[in-house]
């Protein structure tokens, strides 16, 4: 997260940086940020989005504790009634939108309704990032039948698949994947 933060800080000279993370639940990466590169912080103001009240009021507790409510908005919403335009979000255009693990639950089309909505969301220039379990996952036998917790995992060529669905959805500028392990 680090890494795309700063990316985000060379692509507008507005400051603060708007940064949205969706399905934030414990939010331990922007903790991270807050918390341990405070020169980055100072840049930076989030709103954290989810639809569990129980996640957000961990949050909460926490900001509070470490003083940092000021910096961080919060936000309880279902994001598929966003997407589909149900409910409302005021956000000013943001620099950069993300949700590290809530794909994983959505099958393509509504990933691409999500993906649409995020970039009517982005300010000129903003990116958006969506991460999704990989098809290779070590533990996806432990999730899925141990656990119960199914989960739609995507190789490359599912991401590639759905990149030109995108892409013939949205226009090409701004759509790309990358690989992280």
């Amino acid at each position: 997260m680090r890494e795309e933060l700063q990316r985000a800080l060379t692509l507008t000279d507005q400051r603060p940086l708007r940064v949205t993370s969706l399905a934030c639940g414990p939010a331990a990466e922007v903790f991270d940020i807050l918390l341990h590169n405070h020169d980055l912080a100072a840049q930076v103001r989030f709103t954290l989005v989810d639809v569990d009240q129980q996640a957000l009021e961990f949050v909460r507790e926490r900001l509070i504790r470490e003083g940092l409510e000021s910096v961080v908005r919060l936000e309880r919403r279902n994001l598929l009634h966003l997407c589909i335009g149900r409910q409302p979000l005021e956000l000013e255009p943001q620099h950069l939108i993300y949700s590290i693990g809530l794909i994983d639950y959505f099958d393509d089309r509504i990933v691409t309704r999500l993906q649409t909505w995020m970039r009517g969301c982005l300010a000129p220039g903003g990116r958006s990032i969506l991460g999704n379990f990989h098809t290779s996952n070590p533990t996806r036998g432990l999730m899925d039948h141990l656990l119960d917790w199914r989960l739609i995992h995507r190789d490359e060529g599912d991401m590639v698949r759905w990149r030109r669905r995108l892409v013939s959805h949205l226009g090409p500028h701004g759509v790309g994947l990358k690989r992280r392990e």
